[in-house]
């Protein structure tokens, strides 16, 4: 069996290193045209060691069985066009990746889709990657394909437990989104790791209730409080964590606000509704954005 990993940032890495272990025959597929891919993970138990895997052969990605996505949301639709006609038919394309907003434009591709999350998480520090919360990863159907295999799960679920399957996946995508919507942003504007911002709970409270509304507008009820005490709950299980839009900060790159506040300012707008915390996060963080991507 064949895998290509598209996208080998922090989490690209992660399951990379765990294919690996596993043997199997997994390649990066990089932006630039580079031979090899060499990089150092630490693992959750601080053990270090150094991996060289093949990168960007053709032939390798034809013949995938999975390909695995772990690009920002605003890279992916194009990425995706571009490898697209040389996936086999039933190569099994699972997406995991924060925001919302893709999900649409790719559920008529032909070859069986999976969207998916994960609560891994790690960081990227004098270019070696740390892999600092063992969570797991949530996918569920994203076309109608007629190639679709369950099986695709079990593999995963092989590589790096747990993966679970979930039928309505878009609600968990919804929830990753809400916490996404607080932590990330938040952590910028206040440049501190994800506990710091236990300080600042009114600021999460008014995010959490503008969410909510557009969650419930969307079909995905939750109830407001609920969801607060949600997000609390994984800013203190991820409170050593540095987000990672801090960490695209950090680095000078393109954040996925667009994909993440931002589709909530775009989704109040079509039903109608206010979403002014939201709106200032979202226009600080690209006023942000524009000093170093000029």
């Amino acid at each position: 069996m064949k895998i290509t990993i598209l996208g080998c940032g922090v989490i690209g890495k992660i399951w990379i290193a765990h294919f690996m272990k596993k043997k199997y025959f997994v390649q990066g597929w990089l932006k630039k045209n580079k031979k090899f891919l060499k990089f150092t993970l630490v693992s959750i138990f601080n053990e270090y060691k150094k991996y060289e895997i093949y990168s960007n052969d053709v032939y390798h990605l034809q013949k995938s069985d999975i390909l695995l996505v772990t690009l920002k949301a605003w890279q992916t639709i194009q990425a995706i066009k571009k490898v697209l006609p040389k996936l086999k038919k039933n190569c099994a394309i699972v997406i995991i990746q924060n925001g919302i907003g893709i999900q649409e434009q790719l559920k008529k591709i032909q070859q069986p889709l999976f969207f998916g999350i994960t609560t891994h998480s790690g960081y990227l520090k004098n270019h070696i990657t740390y892999h600092t919360h063992y969570g797991a990863t949530y996918i569920g159907p994203g076309n109608k394909s007629k190639y679709f295999y369950k099986s695709t799960l079990f593999i995963l679920n092989d590589i790096l437990p747990k993966v679970i399957w979930k039928k309505n996946i878009l609600y968990f995508i919804w929830l990753k989104l809400a916490v996404n919507c607080v932590i990330n942003p938040l952590s910028v504007i206040y440049n501190c790791k994800n506990g710091d911002l236990l300080k600042y709970k009114s600021d999460i409270y008014i995010l959490s209730y503008e969410i909510a509304l557009i969650m419930q507008l969307n079909g995905f009820y939750i109830d407001k409080d609920v969801l607060f005490k949600y997000i609390l709950g994984v800013i203190y299980i991820t409170k050593n964590n540095v987000s990672s839009m801090l960490q695209d900060f950090i680095f000078n790159k393109k954040s996925e606000i667009d994909y993440i506040n931002g589709y909530i300012v775009y989704s109040s707008m079509k039903f109608g509704v206010r979403v002014p915390y939201n709106k200032y996060i979202f226009e600080l963080i690209k006023e942000k954005e524009k000093i170093y991507l000029k």
